[in-house]
């Protein structure tokens, strides 16, 4: 079993710098452009939010927990808080790493044209489903509420990792859930948008 790799632990928005050269990094690793882009430890990250208190802290543990099930390849995520006067703003900041969202490739219908927009200096994809199964048990492990092919992503050195947690342990996330009675008389809960747990469907992706 894959330990994780460090504790969790809050980072204060001062320590975060300005990247330079943003448009450039953002096309280059697919960064969305509802996220920014800061440097910590010399590294590249992507800053998410402000949001509410309770999803950045769900979102920070459940990011750790999918490095836990599968792998340290999982990107180093991090809770934020900016102080401004009295009040306090929650964020979550995630390592980029060199990968491509899996609808990306998909949308190409051919290996041949993603491998021209890479840039020479990169290694060429190689279209295969490695780790898919384990993404797939850990989702369901973690209650994922947000499982498209926008948020599996193909690394560069080959795998597959899972991205954006924001909608993880869902029924915490959730009060409204919908109860149903099993076949041998348990009820079980889940939550009531579960329909759209696993939308493989590229045509309803929404990014």
């Amino acid at each position: 079993m894959t330990k994780i790799s460090r504790k969790l632990k809050i980072i204060s928005y001062d320590s975060l710098k300005e990247a330079t050269n943003s448009p450039a990094i953002r096309e280059r690793y697919h960064i969305p452009l509802k996220l920014s882009i800061r440097v910590f430890n010399h590294n590249l990250f992507c800053l998410k939010g402000p949001i509410d208190q309770n999803r950045a802290q769900i979102e920070n543990f459940s990011s750790e927990m999918y490095r836990f099930l599968l792998g340290s390849t999982q990107p180093e995520t991090y809770l934020v808080i900016r102080h401004v006067e009295r009040q306090r703003y929650f964020y979550i900041l995630s390592k980029i790493i060199s990968c491509i969202p899996l609808f990306k490739i998909l949308k190409t219908y051919s290996e041949k044209a993603i491998i021209s927009t890479l840039p020479e200096n990169q290694m060429c994809y190689t279209i295969n489903y490695r780790n898919f199964a384990n993404i797939l048990m850990a989702a369901m492990y973690m209650a994922e509420n947000d499982m498209h092919f926008a948020n599996i992503a193909y690394l560069h050195e080959g795998g597959l990792i899972k991205l954006d947690h924001g909608q993880s342990l869902f029924p915490i996330l959730n009060r409204s859930q919908l109860k149903i009675l099993t076949f041998d008389n348990r009820m079980v809960t889940f939550p009531s948008r579960s329909v759209s747990y696993f939308n493989l469907d590229v045509k309803c992706i929404d990014k």
